[in-house]
């Protein structure tokens, strides 16, 4: 059997160095992490993410009230009423195959900077049947600013603003009599695959149930 001895051991060590060499700048450190965190990410995805790995069951989410104001970092949403109706003239006109379930909100803003609206729509879901879909998930909510009903683009630091979460449901779906919305905090992070800071990873913190109301015609 041959020795393994440290003049061996060093040249295979020098021989590796010769080969990470030829691809050192094509491999570099960050992006060995890189590959090895999406590695990681996909196996993890493929067994049921980190409670299927670890065998921890997802903690129950406090239940709310409608009316109470919870901390949704970044945010306080206090939620106010949910409705249905067809048609909400100018904002919103009539979509065949659709009725419009919107949940009336009043969102304040505890962050420092205007948060986008974009960055605030993964703060709230509805469960709900038969809500308009891009691929097989629900398509993102518009929001709408109570006072006007003009687009929600930003919130304003200290600011409360009445909003309007608008989703399409197909009118072949019967309406709910009551819906459940969660609240879900983010996180200020850095993105690791291309290094800008923005709110993410959502977190439910609170479910709220409500029934739905018909929007009379005026």
């Amino acid at each position: 059997m041959a020795e393994h001895t440290p003049q061996r051991a060093a040249s295979r060590l020098e021989t590796w160095r010769k080969r990470y060499a030829l691809v050192s700048d094509i491999l570099t450190p960050q992006r060995l992490g890189l590959l090895a965190a999406v590695a990681l990410l996909g196996v993890l995805g493929a067994f049921g993410g980190w409670q299927a790995v670890e065998g921890v069951d997802a903690p129950e989410v406090p239940l709310a009230k409608v009316g109470e104001p919870v901390d949704v970092a970044p945010f306080e949403i206090t939620v106010r009423r949910a409705r249905h109706f067809d048609e909400l003239r100018p904002a919103l006109y009539p979509t065949d195959g659709y009725r419009y379930l919107v949940v009336s909100l009043d969102v304040t803003s505890h962050n420092k900077t205007p948060v986008a609206g974009l960055d605030f729509k993964p703060a709230i879901t509805v469960d709900a049947e038969g809500l308009q879909t891009v691929g097989d998930r629900p398509e993102a909510p518009r929001l709408l600013r109570g006072v006007d009903a003009l687009d929600a683009r930003s919130f304003q630091p200290g600011l409360t603003t009445s909003t309007i979460v608008v989703w399409q449901q197909a009118d072949s779906t019967p309406v709910p009599a009551e819906v459940t919305v969660t609240l879900s905090a983010q996180t200020w992070r850095q993105a690791v695959m291309d290094g800008g800071w923005r709110w993410s990873d959502p977190a439910p913190v609170a479910r709220v149930t409500l029934p739905v109301e018909a929007l009379e015609a005026p």
